[in-house]
């Protein structure tokens, strides 16, 4: 379930639009079920009620994975998080209710800022929960996402050789190009030489 949140800006839309067709090319390879929610007209059912609508159209019992994932823009309040979609925004909360019901292998990537609150609400048994930041408060623009998705075609992400890229493959490979992306661009704040007082911010 490849779900896509309001874009804000052109630029991030059309992002969004090339990290889906990255994740079609995947699973057109790996003959997986696809259904994408965010990218159409918007409709009598928003994209939050039409995202549960497809959760509770799964099955909840069998060995297929089921994988949902977030690409967007995500806000923190210091209490809730959300991931952004044109309309009502989807909490974590949220979330793990609609999945509670499922008892089938579930992997949740969250691509999207301030993503980090997502992992501890959905963390379980037979469940991989990544997220593309370390906290609620990195509210800036991920690149995560699309290395990401990247990643999972790049047959050089498969780093045990194996003949497949997995979850953890994909993971490690596009953090490590995410990090090469801000050291690069010189993005990255070095807070042990950074002080500050009432004049100086960052």
């Amino acid at each position: 379930v490849l779900v896509v949140g309001a874009p804000g800006e052109a630029e991030f839309g059309s992002n969004f639009v090339q990290q889906v067709q990255l994740w079609d090319k995947t699973c057109e390879r790996a003959q997986a079920k696809t259904i994408r929610i965010g990218l159409g007209p918007t409709n009598a059912l928003s994209d939050r009620d039409l995202l549960k609508q497809a959760l509770d159209a799964e099955q909840t019992n069998n060995t297929a994975a089921l994988w949902l994932v977030l690409i967007g823009h995500g806000t923190f309040d210091g209490k809730e998080a959300r991931f952004n979609l044109r309309g009502p925004d989807v909490t974590p909360a949220d979330l793990a209710e609609w999945l509670k019901q499922i008892q089938r292998p579930l992997a949740v990537i969250n691509c999207a800022s301030a993503s980090a609150p997502f992992l501890s609400k959905l963390s379980g048994t037979n469940r991989v929960v990544i997220t593309a930041t370390r906290s609620g408060q990195e509210l800036n623009f991920t690149r995560f996402g699309e290395y990401f998705a990247k990643a999972l075609a790049d047959p050089a992400s498969d780093l045990d050789k194996d003949g497949q890229v997995s979850l953890l493959e994909a993971f490690l490979m596009a953090s490590r190009h995410t990090a090469e992306f801000y050291k690069t661009e010189g993005r990255l704040i070095d807070r042990k030489s950074t002080r500050l007082n009432s004049s100086h911010r960052t």
